[in-house]
């Protein structure tokens, strides 16, 4: 494991020596900082906060609630498309009847 001098690691996340000490003591970091930490480093350190499993599952989840939207928006359209011709069917009807007065 290589050591990393405080100075460096800070100027890596353009952030002064003070900030990066407090950093150490955060939950979170800015994803840009992390970036560069990783790059400094050569380490992937997003990696360490990524559930792979939990990625795919989230994945599949999305791609199946795009599919079922996918194919209610597909169901709605046709509704509506049969609402049109209804309605054009209505407005030919009373066109008629007008014409009957």
């Amino acid at each position: 494991m290589q050591e990393v001098e405080v100075d460096t690691l800070a100027k890596a996340a353009n952030v002064s020596r003070t900030t990066m000490f407090k950093m150490f003591k955060r939950q979170s970091i800015d994803t840009d900082q992390l970036l560069a930490i990783s790059n400094l480093l050569k380490v992937d350190l997003f990696s360490l906060y990524l559930d792979k499993d939990s990625i795919k599952y989230d994945i599949k989840h999305v791609i199946e609630e795009n599919k079922r939207l996918k194919e209610e928006i597909a169901r709605k359209e046709k509704i509506i498309e049969e609402q049109k011709a209804l309605i054009e069917l209505q407005s030919s009807r009373i066109e008629i009847l007008k014409d009957r007065k």
